[in-house]
């Protein structure tokens, strides 16, 4: 039998079981009766405005949607982790020749705690060459009554963009 697992799937799983294991337990039947419709308006709102500074290139703005330990990784680049290394990582992203923008369509947002969801965003890097597409998984948190971005992972990313960031 030949069993495939994407990257995106055992990423997912392991966030599940590192935040299981990290949080306390949960009245289970509290969470799922609660009404998610303001945290996820919320995330949203969140991950709209990274995505607008992006465009911008406002690094400063798109590490200040994550957590002060917040990390980000593009699959085949290295991570970046605390706002100066996502700020970096997001000066070198939006300094590509050629960058014109980002867009998300975020595609799902899971609840896995009270203060934590994972979000699926297809993401789109506009050149002025064309436009490349991704797939990302986003983990968010609440910290101190707002949400923030925990960790972001471009799981699948074109591979000519991959070059242009290397270079």
């Amino acid at each position: 039998m030949n069993l495939h697992i994407s990257a995106k799937t055992v990423v997912g799983l392991f966030v599940v079981l590192l935040l299981s294991a990290c949080s306390e337990p949960t009245d289970t039947a509290k969470t799922d009766s609660l009404d998610r419709t303001a945290d996820e308006a919320a995330i949203r709102s969140l991950l709209q405005t990274n995505f607008a500074a992006s465009t911008a290139r406002d690094a400063a703005s798109v590490a200040a949607t994550f957590m002060p330990d917040g990390d980000g990784w593009i699959a085949g680049l290295s991570r970046a982790s605390t706002h100066d290394g996502l700020r970096s990582l997001e000066e070198d992203f939006g300094g590509m020749p050629g960058f014109q923008g980002y867009e998300g369509t975020i595609e799902s947002v899971r609840f896995i705690s009270p203060d934590a969801a994972i979000v699926e965003v297809a993401g789109l890097t506009i050149m002025d060459t064309g436009s490349f597409e991704e797939e990302t998984t986003i983990v968010v948190a609440r910290n101190g009554g707002g949400w923030k971005i925990a960790a972001w992972r471009v799981m699948t990313f074109d591979e000519t963009l991959l070059n242009i960031l290397r270079e």
